[in-house]
């Protein structure tokens, strides 16, 4: 697996599994799609709340049968910890950082609270998480380059109504906002359907 961040969030092929990366941000035509729970969230996946994850699967493709299309290369799927607690538990966290020569700064905010509905039969967590990444720089126009902004919210209900059954309920909210990128990658099928001559033929 090779994952690289090389132009932002929006370079989809900076994921690679056996050095399979078609070098563009259209996800119709990627190798390596990403699941969070079994759950296809196509592109970068933002909305992945680190403080939940219990582990990350690397499934070498093609994986067709189990997870659909655009996965000839590979899948990644993130599981997140069951909220299953015996009381009022969560994580707080907060991180600023300031990229040199950047306009602004950049921050991530998390808030997620597990906690017992019934006991030993439900449970719930709840977060909240806020990323921005400032404007590293603004063009000749004035507009920002390189600007992210991200709001995620979640709401999870586990239930083991018994000891072979178990149930989880999960909604997801995820709203990305994003300026010019400082770099953008095409392939070179979006050229041909922009009228480009590409290749010899």
């Amino acid at each position: 697996l090779s994952f690289q961040s090389l132009s932002g969030r929006r370079d989809i092929s900076a994921l690679a599994i056996r050095g399979l990366s078609p070098n563009t941000p259209n996800e119709q035509l990627q190798g390596v799609s990403t699941f969070y729970n079994g759950v296809y969230v196509g592109g970068s996946i933002n909305l992945v709340n680190i403080a939940r994850i219990e582990r990350v699967e690397v499934l070498k493709g093609p994986q067709a049968t189990t997870f659909g299309r655009a996965t000839y290369a590979g899948a990644i799927d993130y599981v997140t910890k069951k909220p299953k607690t015996d009381t009022l538990s969560g994580d707080l966290k907060l991180e600023y950082s300031m990229n040199r020569g950047a306009k602004d700064g950049n921050w991530d905010a998390l808030a997620s609270v597990d906690l017992p509905l019934i006991q030993n039969k439900l449970w719930a967590n709840a977060f909240v998480n806020y990323k921005r990444q400032g404007t590293l720089f603004k063009s000749p126009t004035g507009q920002p380059i390189g600007k992210e902004n991200t709001d995620s919210y979640g709401l999870t209900f586990y239930a083991e109504p018994n000891d072979n059954i178990t149930v989880t309920l999960m909604g997801l909210y995820d709203e990305a906002r994003d300026s010019q990128p400082a770099v953008d990658l095409q392939h070179p099928q979006e050229w041909r359907a922009l009228g480009l001559q590409v290749g010899g033929g």
